[in-house]
This record gives structure tokens, C-alpha cells and sequence, in this order.
């Protein structure tokens, strides 16, 4: 006889054990859509080689935080063998994911204002660089900063 139980947790640390044992565990996020609850599946595989609290909390929560894109973009930098931002940069500019969405990916289409010394051409790159090197003209929207993420999963897999 099999057993099941069955958990409602909003803990990150719960669910990383869970997805240690993806084959035996169904996660299912729930959200409530102007008072219906709804129940969606949690999207696997994760875009990262192993499970992090940013990821769960992006994935599940829809909590957005600057580690899980520093936590892609090192991860795609290290994927790709870039030794450099600025050659990560590059592949991300030549990927199809990019070209396929360019106005919503591109510095000098969407007007973002690039600090003297930096030739960020995308956006993960530009908003990277806002994390590790903030300054005062350096903003980015939280659609963006959404949209750079996105592209970063897509990059990732």
C-alpha cells in the first residue's frame, strides 16, 4: 500500500528537500485569481544545476531578488565559458532568445543610461552591473528587471 501526504508550507527550505525527490513529489503552487484558487504544477527542470532558495522563491513565490539574477548570470557566464562580462554580453546579444525580443532586451532600445566605462548592451548585463556596481544613474523598472530574469532561464537551460 503506497502513502501520501500531503504539506502546505511557504518554506524554501521545505521545498528544496522536496525537489531532491522530484520522482517521488508532486509540488503544486496555488494562487488565488481574484477568489478562485487555482493549482499549477512547479516548472521543472530548474534553470540552475542545483536548488536554491532564490530559485524556489522566484519559482514558486514569484518573489523576485537580486540573487537568483546574479545567481543566472554567473551561472550562464560559467555555462558558456565567458571569461568576462563583457564576452557574456556578447553571447547573450547573439542568442535567438535575444533577437527574437530585442526591444525588450536592448540598452539603447529601451533608453537606459550606461555609466561612463561600461558598454552593457543587454539588459541582464546592465542590470548585473546596477547589482554589483550601484550608483544613483543606473535604474532599471521590475518588469525589466522580470524580463532579465526570463531571458536568463531561457539562456540557462
Amino acid at each position: 500500500q503506497k502513502v501520501q501526504m500531503i504539506f502546505a508550507t511557504h518554506s524554501e527550505y521545505v521545498l528544496k528537500e522536496a525537489l531532491n525527490h522530484k520522482d517521488d513529489v508532486l509540488i503544486l503552487a496555488l494562487k488565488d485569481d481574484n477568489g478562485t484558487i487555482t493549482a499549477s504544477p512547479m516548472r521543472l527542470p530548474l534553470a540552475l544545476p542545483t536548488i536554491t532558495s532564490a530559485e524556489i522563491n522566484y519559482r514558486i513565490f514569484d518573489i523576485i531578488s537580486t540573487d537568483y539574477h546574479i545567481q543566472l548570470y554567473g551561472y550562464l557566464q560559467t555555462k558558456e565559458s565567458k571569461g568576462s562580462i563583457s564576452g557574456c554580453d556578447d553571447f547573450i546579444e547573439t542568442t535567438q532568445e535575444y533577437k527574437n525580443n530585442m526591444p525588450k532586451y536592448s540598452v539603447a532600445v529601451l533608453g537606459l543610461t550606461v555609466p561612463q566605462g561600461y558598454h552593457d548592451k543587454t539588459l541582464p548585463t546592465y542590470i548585473r552591473n546596477a547589482i554589483d556596481h550601484p550608483d544613483a544613474g543606473r535604474v532599471y523598472s521590475e518588469e525589466q528587471f522580470r524580463d532579465s530574469i526570463e531571458l536568463l532561464i531561457q539562456l540557462c537551460k
